[in-house]
């Protein structure tokens, strides 16, 4: 690239109200993935944006994060490594169905960790 060329994703582009590619891939990602989990599985989540990635809160206390950079899924799963590290599980972008439905699960999982004595655990649709 040449010097002091503007592009979509430099800083000077940003400022003048452009959105870099990868920051709308994230954000388009995101908003399907609530969708999918709203209409598929009636769990809310909340979405933000910002450099490059988008975050969602999922469920009503952010029981599950996932974050996207437009082409993954990424949320923990709960389980730890042999050297203690968190193990995640990921899901291709093109597929907000499928992230959706094990999201969907390991909601339904917290839930029902968190339920305790004479608590019932979430329902989780579908």
């Amino acid at each position: 690239m040449t010097r002091g060329r503007m592009t979509k994703s430099s800083p000077a582009g940003e400022r003048a109200g452009r959105l870099p590619e990868r920051q709308l891939r994230a954000a388009r990602a995101a908003r399907r993935l609530c969708i999918e989990l709203a209409e598929g599985h009636g769990i809310t989540a909340r979405a933000l944006e910002g450099y490059g990635i988008a975050m969602l809160w999922v469920g009503p206390d952010a029981e599950v994060v996932v974050w996207t950079d437009g082409a993954w899924f990424r949320w923990w799963t709960g389980r730890l490594s042999r050297a203690g590290r968190r193990v995640y599980a990921s899901g291709t972008c093109d597929n907000p169905a499928t992230a959706a439905r094990r999201v969907s699960l390991r909601y339904a999982d917290l839930s029902a960790q968190q339920a305790g004595p004479g608590n019932a655990p979430r329902a989780v649709a579908g």
